[in-house]
């Protein structure tokens, strides 16, 4: 238990210090998450690391959210995602939120994917 709390904590830590050039901004996430959406309804689409980039991303951030929540259930960081929900429809969830807040897109894009996961699968209080 100490591990994981060692952990969450460690990334929590690194949201706040990561520069968004390490892991990207909205621009391109917006960008890759389309591609991916585009490949996986149409066939269509040549950026392969992006598309990858995209799933894991979302993929990962749900998995910790997950976690998170369950580790601490007081906590705000949290969303209420039905474990129905697929990363495809994580994936727009999160490309919606960023089409409608095209302003923050500069912004990093782990902490776009929190907002708007949150945003999207809000819990019941």
């Amino acid at each position: 238990m100490k591990g994981i709390l060692l952990t969450l904590t460690v990334f929590a830590t690194s949201l706040s210090i990561t520069p968004s050039y390490a892991t990207g901004t909205g621009n391109e996430l917006l960008s890759e998450c389309t591609s991916a959406i585009r490949y996986l309804d149409e066939g269509q689409g040549k950026d392969h690391f992006g598309i990858g980039h995209c799933l894991g991303l979302i993929q990962g951030i749900r998995d910790t959210l997950d976690l998170f929540s369950y580790a601490h259930p007081e906590s705000g960081l949290k969303a209420c995602i039905p474990t129905q929900v697929t990363t495809m429809q994580n994936i727009r969830v999160v490309v919606d939120y960023l089409q409608k807040n095209p302003d923050k897109l500069h912004q990093d894009t782990i902490v776009l994917t929190l907002i708007a996961l949150r945003e999207g699968f809000p819990c019941d209080k």
